[in-house]
């Protein structure tokens, strides 16, 4: 082969520090749920079902980790929740453009994001009102950010579920009010 010099070293520059890339960017899910995620790949709806599941086992998790004793652990784990929440959340956004483009009917579970992103939305404003845990001080910009970043993952989804639900309304009536004026015409 005949490689340029920049290319060769661009390439062992990437392999040297793919691992690292890789490292730093944890999966939000774990074993189990890949392994469910997989088993419904094919149907929209019941994947998102499952995914708001998984983002709401987050919020659980928070939960949990910041009523747990004062310690950088607690807030080490309330802040990896967060960004796991996060994670899903524009996963789930990421998937609603998907099916969208494949023209799947999510309006039943489009409502329960509604739902579920509300609740969210007002659960992590709460926590962002509370501030940082005490004895979590010194972790403060890091721990907003995180915070910042999944009230953002959430106004960004629900406002996405809220157009796509509006919009599969209009097109099923549309679709409806068309077979009707067909079926007149049969007459």
């Amino acid at each position: 082969m005949n490689f340029r010099p920049s290319l060769a070293l661009s390439l062992i520059l990437l392999m040297v520090n793919a691992p690292l890339y890789s490292r730093g960017h944890r999966d939000p899910l774990n074993n189990a749920e890949i392994e469910q995620m997989r088993e419904i790949a094919d149907q929209p709806p019941l994947r998102m079902k499952l995914m708001l599941k998984f983002a709401e086992s987050r919020m659980v998790s928070i939960d949990e980790a910041r009523v747990q004793k004062p310690s950088a652990d607690r807030t080490k784990l309330v802040h990896d929740f967060l960004e796991d929440f996060s994670a899903l959340i524009d996963e789930i956004d990421e998937n609603l453009d998907m099916f969208d483009r494949q023209r799947a009917d999510l309006r039943k579970p489009l409502k329960l994001m509604i739902e579920a992103d509300t609740r969210f939305g007002a659960k992590l404003r709460a926590l962002k009102l509370e501030g940082v845990p005490p004895g979590a001080e010194s972790d403060a910009e890091d721990y907003g950010f995180a915070l910042d970043n999944a009230i953002e993952s959430v106004d960004e989804n629900i406002s996405t579920a809220r157009e796509m639900l509006d919009r599969q309304g209009r097109e099923v009536e549309a679709q409806k009010q068309a077979e009707k004026e067909a079926l007149k015409r049969k007459k």
